[in-house]
């Protein structure tokens, strides 16, 4: 007992000294700075929806909003001013040789002396369309005599391509001509026409009519005013 109450006031003593020292250190450690805080907190956090859209590699993007993206497209005017340049230019001339009507007036030179068709002459031209391919061109030849032509004709269209100018249209076809003397028979024409501007077209026909007992023959040649087919759509 007596050795007991020896070691009391030593261990007080003790104690008093570790908890001074324990203060000090408490006291020496500073708390983590607030800047240091916010980096801490910012790295932390997950990345950006940004971010998190780029797939990683091998993998595809699953993201609806990514997926119903679609790219924007902007035409090109010069591609399509060309193409109107391009179809302007050749669908005009191309309608002339078919389809399409005139009248006009022209001249006759003939062969074969009895009738105005075998004659040189005033002549009246005209065409009607009735399709791009199938016309009625009926003709007045006028000198010391008249005569009148009305054949039907197959008009072939010639171009390179689709919308290209047409240089000509030729046709050939048959009909009856009419002799103002009381005489009529069968005919055959075959001949050409030239466009020379969407309001205009020269034509050149031979013409051979079976009149009585004799054959006669003219080379009609004309100018015609163009009009819109009476059939077309």
């Amino acid at each position: 007992m007596r050795h007991l109450t020896q070691f009391l006031p030593l261990s007080a003593v003790l104690a008093s000294l570790l908890g001074g020292s324990l203060c000090a250190i408490a006291q020496e450690i500073e708390p983590l700075s607030p800047e240091l805080s916010t980096v801490a907190e910012t790295e932390s956090e997950p990345a950006s929806s940004e971010t998190a859209q780029i797939p990683f590699p091998g993998t595809s993007i699953t993201n609806a909003a990514s997926l119903s993206e679609q790219p924007a497209f902007t035409p090109v005017p010069e591609l399509a001013q060309l193409s109107e340049v391009r179809i302007a230019q050749g669908v005009e001339p191309r309608q002339l040789s078919g389809g399409v009507s005139y009248v006009g007036i022209g001249a006759n030179i003939g062969v074969g002396g009895d009738s105005a068709i075998g004659r040189f002459g005033f002549a009246a031209v005209s065409k009607i369309g009735f399709t791009q391919n199938l016309s009625v061109r009926p003709s007045l030849i006028v000198n010391n005599r008249v005569s009148l032509l009305v054949p039907i004709t197959y008009d072939l269209i010639v171009g390179r391509e689709p919308f290209d100018p047409v240089a000509f249209a030729p046709f050939v076809g048959g009909g009856v001509a009419f002799d103002f003397s009381g005489r009529v028979g069968p005919m055959l024409t075959g001949g050409v026409d030239f466009p020379l501007t969407p309001q205009l077209t020269a034509t050149g026909s031979a013409n051979v009519a079976f009149l009585g007992d004799s054959t006669k023959f003219g080379i009609l040649v004309g100018v015609g005013y163009n009009f819109g087919g009476l059939f077309e759509r």
